[in-house]
């Protein structure tokens, strides 16, 4: 689980925003919001993981502050199983409809 919550804390995890690599498109591949896809859009913006959010955060949406909260330690357990469950729905959204 600490290896999960280091990557959300860091901004480390498997998502599209990897400002260090030149050319990068770092927007969202599962909504149309054409955001970019940090741990903030994932954990609290995405309406593709709404489900997810409500099941495991018991909310549609959060706010930046409510995200700081989280990752600050306020239910590690919530979003640990929502980073897996999320992260596993993306993988197979990302393969199906963008390799």
């Amino acid at each position: 689980m600490s290896g999960v919550i280091f990557k959300l804390r860091t901004d480390m995890f498997e998502l599209n925003n990897k400002p260090w690599i030149e050319g990068n498109d770092n927007r969202c591949k599962m909504c149309n919001l054409e955001e970019v896809e940090d741990v903030f859009h994932f954990l609290g913006i995405c309406p593709v993981l709404n489900e997810f959010r409500t099941i495991f955060l018991e909310k549609k949406y959060l706010s930046r502050e409510s995200i700081i909260k989280l990752l600050n330690r306020e239910d590690w357990e919530g979003l640990y199983k929502f980073a897996i469950e999320a992260a596993r729905y993306r993988a197979m959204l990302v393969k199906e409809f963008n390799d």
